[in-house]
């Protein structure tokens, strides 16, 4: 006869937020995905958690906050990791293009698709800096945890996107399905290249284009408050007749 095996304990007890569980997500989203993977590498870093804060937006994805058992607050930083799971809409408020929504997406206010170039989000946060770029999907779970393992331990801003399904505010209305069917799509059109030019890294969600997967920017840099220290140090030993 099978037997059910049941825990007492889950390896991420420590992590999750348990009497906020079940998580409001819709059937089929990635954001479930994302936040399992990042639990694990909060837990793999072997970072304690008390050192850890969730910074977060509104929306979908910001729900992530109050799921884990860390401080969190709505803001920025300079010396700051960002996961930015790409849906391609706002979900929660309705399903309106936002500036990741690929070029001719139907969305609710492009009801006659989106004629803009959206943003090459990897693209614009080199050029802003970031010592850490890349991006996976939801599918990618593994690849995933442990870029978000390696970026835990940097300093300085360091950006990770992930393409993941909304099937209700983005996969229905461009007919791309239940979420498996789009985590299909993403398999197929998969096109592991961490060498790419910043350019090729553009969506376009179409059959005849790839999209690019990898670690795009991993270099060294100085954060800001690491250069604002040095700079108020120079000007103390300096005297206060310095320029």
């Amino acid at each position: 006869m099978p037997r059910e095996a049941v825990a007492d304990t889950h390896p991420l007890d420590e992590v999750l937020r348990s009497d906020r569980l079940p998580h409001i997500w819709c059937p089929g989203c990635g954001l479930g995905t994302v936040l399992g993977c990042f639990a694990r590498a909060m837990v793999a870093s072997g970072i304690p958690l008390d050192r850890h804060v969730v910074v977060s937006g509104i929306g979908c994805t910001g729900r992530a906050a109050g799921y884990l058992n860390v401080d969190g607050f709505h803001t920025r930083n300079m010396d700051l990791n960002v996961i930015c799971v790409n849906n391609f809409n706002y979900g929660m408020t309705g399903g309106q293009l936002g500036p990741t929504t690929p070029q001719g997406a139907i969305t609710t206010t492009s009801p006659y698709g989106f004629p803009e170039e959206p943003f090459n989000l990897p693209r614009l946060l080199t050029a802003c800096g970031a010592v850490f770029v890349a991006r996976w999907t939801c599918l990618h779970v593994r690849q995933l945890e442990a870029t978000m393992v390696r970026a835990l331990r940097k300093r300085g801003f360091r950006f990770i996107e992930v393409l993941a399904p909304c099937p209700v505010g983005f996969g229905r209305p461009n007919d791309l399905g239940e979420g498996i069917d789009e985590l299909w799509f993403y398999r197929r059109q998969a096109d592991y290249d961490p060498q790419a030019a910043l350019e090729r890294l553009e969506i376009r969600m179409r059959k005849d284009s790839k999209i690019v997967w990898g670690v795009f920017v991993d270099t060294e840099r100085p954060t800001y408050m690491d250069r604002y220290r040095e700079y108020v140090l120079r000007k103390v030993q300096e005297g206060p007749g310095a320029a």
